[in-house]
């Protein structure tokens, strides 16, 4: 298996991993992982809560699924967090990088 999904570029130890051929994701229980040649779009957003920020990074495949990973945090997460757009937009050229006012 390891050799099918290849180093692990980042992994933030709660709920997603990157590895030079996958992304997988822990999501309740459940392990989801995709190729970066599925991948149609990605977009930032930030949400303001409880007087703090959470800025996410959502990922929207080709079948039309989409997930979102923290990727910036003003809270004490027990998480690492990373902006990992540049990396996926390296792996995968075609991917439509849309930017949210």
């Amino acid at each position: 298996m390891i050799n099918d999904i290849g180093r692990i570029f980042f992994w933030n130890n709660q709920e997603y991993m990157i590895t030079d051929n996958y992304f997988i994701i822990i999501n309740k229980k459940k392990v989801i992982h995709f190729q970066y040649n599925d991948i149609e779009e990605l977009y930032k957003k930030t949400n303001y809560k409880h007087g703090g920020l959470n800025e996410y990074l959502y990922i929207r495949l080709k079948n039309n699924e989409e997930y979102k990973v923290l990727i910036w945090t003003t809270f004490l997460v027990n998480e690492e967090y990373k902006d990992i757009s540049e990396y996926l937009l390296s792996k995968n050229k075609s991917i439509e990088y849309k930017k949210l006012m």
